[in-house]
């Protein structure tokens, strides 16, 4: 069901369905997502790595806590890894592209293999 949202644009109702869905089959919750919302909700949907909204909306919402989660201390240790890899690279100690793409794919699949 569409209907108008903030600022007067379009908004789809999604239907999200949960632990407490009512006795007559009614979905949990719904929200009215935006055009552009709805956009990346399907981009993760049609990559493969998502078996429906309420998959997309857990993961982001995981994601996101685990982001608000970090110590200062865990944020210091980032920002030094990544100045630490400024300087490698810095000196020329890079690693050849098309290994990097190889290492980041392995990893990409180990996780969604740990996430089924």
């Amino acid at each position: 069901m569409a209907g108008a949202g903030k600022g007067g644009r379009s908004q789809r109702r999604i239907a999200l369905k949960g632990n407490d869905e009512s006795q007559n089959g009614e979905p949990a919750m719904q929200l009215n997502v935006p055009p552009d919302l709805e956009t990346l909700i399907n981009k993760r949907l049609s990559s493969g790595g998502y078996e429906n909204v309420e998959d997309v909306l857990r993961r982001a919402l995981q994601a996101q806590d685990a982001e608000e989660s970090w110590t200062e201390e865990e944020r210091r240790a980032l920002s030094a890894h990544i100045e630490d890899g400024y300087q490698q690279a810095e000196r020329g100690e890079l690693i050849d592209g098309a290994q990097v793409r190889r290492e980041i794919q392995a990893m990409k699949d180990d996780w969604r293999l740990s996430k089924r």
